[in-house]
């Protein structure tokens, strides 16, 4: 992998040159990415905005299609999800009353200058809000969280069309604990969806657990099967999610350095895995924590996942694509690295939040990298910036020689 363009954080509430932008989540739709981020004005307050990079040109270059204000919808951080040209966005109202708010981006791209306009709006009980938000097709899917009973579950809705906004099912956790993480990450596709609950018991405690619903008709999800991991407590299995054309891939980068489990999507009638990717790095705990699999991303053959490195005197991580040919000899094989700069010393930080790794094509991955340094003055700038990676030539990656 290499570096072929960058597109700086365009936010700039002030006029000034904003100090401080927190990077929160992006989504890709088409050949365009769309993010979400918190700055903070000149009296320390900050506010939502979004804002839409155009990937185009050879070389590769972005164009900055606009920015917008999200306070007069009351959008809150930090997910977002597209369905078809809709976007969702998490919002609060009213004290403690949680919802989504529909925008077309269709209607953003076309008038730069104009507000954003609400389409729909879906209001989630009073006890909940959101653990996660994420779509499946035209679908929107919640997963809602709170101190009543039961604790955890998921909403389905329309999320685009007419209908935009309309409640569909409710999905319960199979096997409710008030501990588990039940719908803090969701993934789907026209008929499938994939939910995590990190802290399943069934196998060993806290080992974690995906449950796989079929959606043939959305109004009535059934459970189709159960994936777990290796008997190991601890795994943060279901960490990270990612389907690709034929695989659903699951980390768990708690078990050792990090496992990444890759399942056939379409075997309801198994639930062992067809793989298993595993860190490359040697045991040596000398460096501090290594966490293989926290961030995975896929889109037809390709996988690419991410590791990150941490320790009292580093904060790095690399970026790796897989094979996932079930019939090459090398199935499961590191093919091409991309090592992100160590910014070491106290001066910058380099880190990569919750949907910041994204594949805008089999050719290109985008990373959101978020940096804070000092300035001579003493104050903290703060900002993030997209980097596109070149998938085109990959490299079979050396082995280590053992001395």
């Amino acid at each position: 992998m290499e570096l072929i363009a960058t597109a700086k954080d365009p936010v700039d509430v002030d006029g000034k040159g904003t100090s401080f932008d927190t990077f929160q989540s992006m989504q890709v739709w088409g050949n365009c990415s769309v993010q979400l981020s918190t700055p903070k004005n000149s009296k320390g307050r900050s506010s939502p905005y979004i804002s839409i990079f155009r990937w185009s040109g050879e070389p590769l270059t972005a164009q900055c299609l606009g920015v917008w204000d999200l306070s007069s919808l009351f959008v809150i951080p930090p997910s977002i999800c597209i369905a078809d040209s809709v976007l969702w966005l998490p919002c609060m109202r009213r004290p403690k009353q949680y919802g989504a708010v529909a925008v077309s981006l269709e209607h953003l791209v076309l008038d730069p200058s104009a507000p954003p306009v609400e389409l729909a709006y879906v209001e989630i009980p009073t006890p909940y809000n959101f653990a996660s938000i994420a779509s499946s097709g035209s679908l929107l899917i919640a997963g809602l969280r709170g101190r009543a009973r039961p604790r955890q579950m998921i909403q389905l809705f329309e999320g685009s069309g007419g209908g935009a906004g309309s409640e569909l099912a409710s999905i319960m956790n199979p096997f409710p604990s008030d501990a588990e993480s039940f719908g803090r990450h969701v993934v789907g596709e026209a008929d499938k969806l994939f939910v995590q609950c990190a802290n399943d018991d069934t196998i060993a405690w806290n080992a974690g657990a995906v449950y796989q619903y079929a959606l043939s008709e959305p109004s009535k999800p059934t459970l189709a099967r159960t994936l777990y991991p290796n008997a190991v407590e601890n795994t943060l299995f279901g960490e990270s999610l990612a389907l690709g054309d034929w695989f659903v891939a699951v980390g768990a980068p708690a078990e050792e350095h990090g496992y990444v489990y890759l399942f056939d999507k379409s075997a309801l009638d198994s639930d062992a895995p067809v793989g298993i990717i595993r860190s490359r790095e040697p045991v040596d705990y000398q460096r501090g924590g290594i966490r293989h699999g926290t961030r995975i991303d896929a889109l037809g053959n390709v996988l690419v996942v991410f590791q990150i490195e941490a320790s009292r005197t580093r904060y790095a991580g690399k970026l790796t694509r897989y094979s996932t040919n079930r019939d090459g000899v090398d199935f499961g094989q590191p093919l091409e690295d991309y090592i992100f700069p160590d910014y070491s010393g106290g001066t910058s930080v380099d880190f990569l939040r919750d949907g910041s790794i994204r594949l805008l094509s089999s050719y290109v991955c985008l990373a959101a990298v978020s940096r804070r340094k000092k300035s001579r003055s003493g104050d903290i700038l703060y900002h993030w910036e997209i980097q596109a990676l070149s998938l085109s030539q990959p490299k079979r990656a050396k082995r280590r020689m053992s001395r």
